[in-house]
């Protein structure tokens, strides 16, 4: 065998030898390349989806992860020019380093912005205003019987003071019985408050009232 010959199935050897140990080792893939990501800021656990290209076909076959700050983000869906992640739990608010890391190598970094999440406000209840929504509170916190009549509450105001309109007296009738609960109600600073309750006669007076507020069986 000459030399040329010889020299010709040496180089062809080389070639062939270098050409298994790229495919073996996957240095002819280009590693990722990341060209955007949306959005570019959010909450923590919401989606974020990176465009680019040389992701591998699918995360299993090229052990694609998402580096996120140093952490592996949780992934949603993976293709060769598109893949979408959870921004990580525990992240605080502030701007993280993105990186596709690959068998075939890793992305320049991107960055992704985390903000803080906004507060759910407790639905606020409106306070009472009215002298029968302040004694429906009333009754309702001091367990006082609701059934009014036929199921319905009757409220209705009973008297009010000639000498001192902050005072009122309320009646409602109790059940079928029609036994009828007072209600004595006071204002201070543009606010009524239930000062005393009773059933059949009673007085204001008994309760730092005006004497001209009373209830049968008292002379007024």
């Amino acid at each position: 065998m000459n030399r040329r010959a010889v020299g010709f199935i040496t180089v062809f050897c080389i070639l062939a030898m270098a050409a298994s140990f790229i495919a073996g080792c996957g240095c002819g893939k280009k590693a990722p390349e990341i060209k955007s990501i949306a959005p570019i800021t959010d909450v923590v656990e919401s989606e974020v989806t990176i465009k680019g290209a040389n992701f591998g076909e699918t995360q299993e076959t090229d052990n694609g992860v998402v580096d996120f700050a140093g952490k592996t983000a949780k992934i949603k869906s993976w293709s060769d020019t598109s893949v979408t992640f959870m921004v990580p739990a525990d992240a605080d608010p502030g701007e993280y380093e993105v990186i596709i890391k690959t068998d075939s190598g890793e992305s320049r970094p991107t960055y992704f912005g985390v903000k803080e999440a906004e507060k759910k406000e407790e639905p606020k209840t409106e306070e009472p205003k009215t002298e029968v929504q302040i004694i429906e509170v009333y009754m309702k916190d001091h367990n006082i019987s609701d059934e009014g009549v036929d199921g319905k509450l009757a409220i209705t105001l009973y008297k009010t003071s000639t000498t001192d309109p902050t005072w009122n007296i309320y009646q409602m009738p109790m059940g079928q019985g029609l036994d009828v609960t007072y209600f004595l109600v006071h204002q201070t600073n543009s606010k009524w408050e239930v000062v005393a309750t009773w059933m059949g006669q009673g007085s204001a007076e008994e309760y730092g009232g005006p004497s001209d507020l009373t209830t049968p069986g008292e002379t007024g």
